[in-house]
């Protein structure tokens, strides 16, 4: 039987046998689809099994690549470790669980242990080692799942077999036989570091908190009406009101275009005239196939991001909720290569941050844009949403009661939709860019990396690709009427 085939068996005993995999005890730890984890701050950590290797009748658990930092200034930063739970999980037949941290040290688990049974947990310095004991074993409920848990406690031991101060001293993690860890420590930096992570949610449970696709983030209905506030280090701000239109879902919800009418009051420092009073209607297209939405709200925290041979990213999220809708907070670093695989953040020297809130069904709440400038001074730019209308629910308090009452002017209408790629699929070596609103077109990949670019002057054309590899391509154009965004396939 070859390794797939294994890997393949076990995922089907786990998601399909669930009384086999409970009578191994408390070993549900590594479930299939994406587990979160929680601090006490909503910080978010996050689990996934990418790879699996079959060892004998042992199971080899590969977490993703994430990017942690490393102790020293301007150090590299460890991008070969895991997630919360480790680069890999060993979970033998005899209900052992055998975690790695940042050093790889294994830090044992015994699934099977008894009521106050003890066991060596992991080795410390000096010859010393944390013991682990089952101190508790009860019924409780998490998440709205009933579960059988156990607390397995620290305590530190020389090599004589004195207990010894420790900082895991008198500290617990708690285990349920269904769901897993229930509550725990960053294994990367266990057991030096003693920040607790509490079970969040379980994608293949649907428990607790899940990722929210960016479609159910950015799912409006006609007659949706939402007010912003924008504004600047600089004294620039404006008020905007956005009123769907129009929505055209595109392909198997692959893009979703709106058709908005919006107003806004902009008032500018400098030069005069200072203020200006602006309506009319705006298309904005969503595209669910581009690099930007996927990486922004598919990638899980601390996930290594390499976004070409320089460039790196890393995501932080929290989620919560406001006025009873799911809220979900996304900030990122950015990460520079430098050499010999080392990777830094680019913290002392930051030149850009970026920070989202999304509530589902409302998309941008809040973002924030911060830069360090020349001499050191920090320019920013945030927008709020400060009211919304979605059929019967209303939260905030409005602008005006519509956009004449707003601006006093009348609008000006959009330009139609109207970017057209032939022959899609493409199996040779020319397509053809049909647009009434010709610009500078962008040809990028998934990884949102430009692979052309070029004028685009006459309504019709043509665009060799020949230099391009199969795979799916996003087009775009900016130009006087806006932004127009496509996509074909490179066979």
């Amino acid at each position: 039987m070859n390794s797939l085939l294994r890997v393949s068996m076990f995922w089907l005993v786990t998601l399909f046998f669930p009384a086999l995999t409970m009578a191994q005890e408390w070993q549900n730890i590594c479930s299939p689809g994406v587990t979160f984890h929680q601090d006490s701050l909503a910080n978010l950590k996050a689990y996934r099994t990418d790879s699996t290797d079959i060892i004998g009748f042992d199971t080899l658990f590969y977490s993703f690549y994430a990017i942690r930092p490393s102790p020293g200034f301007l150090a590299c930063s460890d991008t070969s470790g895991g997630s919360v739970l480790g680069r890999k999980i060993l979970k033998r037949s005899n209900g052992d669980i055998i975690f790695f941290n940042q050093t790889l040290d294994s830090i044992v688990i015994k699934t099977q242990a008894g009521l106050y049974d003890s066991w060596k947990c992991c080795d410390l310095t000096y010859g010393r080692h944390l013991n682990a004991s089952v101190t508790k074993i009860y019924a409780d409920t998490l998440l709205g799942v009933e579960d059988s848990v156990q607390e397995i406690s620290f305590q530190a031991y020389n090599i004589g077999g004195d207990s010894v101060p420790h900082i895991m001293n008198g500290k617990q993690i708690v285990l349920g036989k269904l769901l897993g860890l229930l509550e725990w420590f960053d294994i990367h930096l266990f057991p030096n570091d003693t920040t607790r992570y509490f079970l969040a949610g379980k994608s293949h449970l649907q428990i607790g908190i899940q990722l929210v696709p960016a479609l159910e983030m950015f799912d409006f209905d006609i007659g949706d009406e939402f007010h912003y506030d924008n504004e600047n280090s600089w004294g620039h701000w404006y008020h905007t009101m956005k009123t769907v239109l129009e929505k055209t879902i595109y392909g198997d919800v692959d893009s979703i275009v709106y058709k908005y009418e919006r107003c806004y009051v902009e008032y500018r420092p400098q030069p005069p005239p200072n203020t200006f009073f602006i309506h009319d209607t705006i298309i904005e297209t969503i595209d669910l196939t581009n690099w930007y939405w996927l990486e922004l709200f598919n990638k899980l925290p601390d996930e290594f991001i390499r976004l070409d041979e320089y460039s790196a990213h890393k995501y932080f999220r929290k989620i919560g909720s406001h006025e009873n809708r799911v809220m979900v907070a996304i900030s990122y670093l950015d990460y520079n290569y430098y050499s010999q695989n080392c990777w830094r953040d680019n913290w002392p020297d930051m030149q850009y941050y970026e920070e989202f809130h999304c509530e589902k069904g409302l998309g941008y709440t809040y973002y924030i844009t911060r830069e360090v400038l020349g001499s050191g001074f920090i320019g920013e730019y945030i927008s709020s949403l400060v009211y919304y209308r979605k059929g019967s629910e209303v939260w905030g308090t409005p602008w005006a009661s519509d956009c004449f009452t707003l601006v006093g002017v009348d609008y000006h209408e959009a330009p139609d939709v109207s970017l057209s790629i032939y022959p899609n699929p493409a199996s040779g070596s020319i397509i053809s860019i049909k647009t009434d609103h010709p610009g500078e077109l962008t040809i990028l990949d998934l990884q949102g990396k430009s692979r052309l670019r070029q004028a685009i002057t006459e309504p019709t054309t043509t665009i060799d690709v020949s230099d391009l590899k199969s795979g799916v391509y996003v087009v775009k154009i900016v130009g006087e009427k806006g932004v127009e965004v496509g996509k074909f396939v490179k066979q």
